[in-house]
């Protein structure tokens, strides 16, 4: 994956419409961003992050707060929260040899008491495709449904969120991992994630629940199953008794026939 092009349009500190071009160039294959703190630096990676993942992203603005609350709060305060904010995305993946272009727009306003986000995905055929069937290149690609309903799955085929953290990070971790004393414990982390052993970790801690789950649900069917006997066992006694009034009325009637 090759990030292009990132444009914030009313988002935490980024008034009105903010782009940003990420495409690198020829013999020059880094791009540095550089600003004094509180300039946006963390918000733009919070961004890309955002757009891409979520619900499921890891921003460090969000902290413990509900998603919801967190894209409240992340509407510029000057813009109009009925407007609301958006973050697009656009970047290119190597397929098969070929190109791909997605453009990622995520949004999200405030209706009412109720706030509404939208996920639109584009994708356009690979620029090499294109020029050897003599279409014109359409940059801003193509709206493609299936992609935007289920684009979390797809997401993780191109980058899984376990491994964004490797790819997503500001200054502050590069400084820890020119720490030799905290280097250890941030690497430790990468590579579990590279390797999936938090998610192993997460099935492992899935099935302890479930099997918790399943242990208390054997225990219900065991006092449902108690219960029922003893409501058999109470019916055959009240139907005993039932039997011993009606045996105990016929011989007092029979006792009072006898005495006439």
């Amino acid at each position: 994956m090759l990030l292009r092009k990132i444009t914030l349009e009313e988002f935490g500190a980024y008034r009105g419409k903010q782009s940003l071009d990420l495409t690198p160039k020829k013999n020059k294959p880094i791009i540095l961003i550089g600003g004094l703190n509180g300039c946006g630096k963390t918000t733009l990676l919070d961004a890309i992050q955002l757009v891409l993942y979520g619900n499921r992203a890891r921003c460090s603005g969000r902290g413990a707060k509900a998603y919801e609350t967190y894209l409240r709060e992340s509407i510029n305060r000057k813009a109009d929260p009925a407007r609301g904010s958006s973050i697009t995305l656009e970047f290119t993946v190597l397929t098969g040899g070929h190109e791909h272009h997605y453009r990622v727009v995520r949004s999200w306003h405030i209706s009412g008491k109720t706030l509404k986000e939208f996920l639109n995905v584009y994708v356009d055929e690979s620029y090499g495709e294109r020029a050897k069937l003599g279409r014109a290149v359409r940059p801003e690609g193509e709206f493609n449904r299936l992609l935007s309903e289920g684009w979390a799955d797809h997401i993780e085929s191109l980058l899984p969120l376990e491994i964004a953290s490797l790819a997503f990070f500001d200054g502050e971790k590069i400084e820890s991992l020119a720490d030799p004393e905290r280097a250890a414990s941030v690497i430790e982390s990468a590579v579990h994630s590279l390797l999936g052993v938090s998610t192993v970790q997460q099935l492992r801690n899935d099935l302890l629940a479930l099997q918790r789950r399943q242990k208390l649900s054997d225990e219900e069917q065991h006092l449902l199953d108690n219960i029922r006997a003893q409501e058999t066992e109470r019916d055959a006694v009240l139907d005993a008794y039932d039997v011993a009034q009606l045996l105990v009325g016929n011989a007092r009637r029979a006792s009072t026939s006898t005495r006439a």
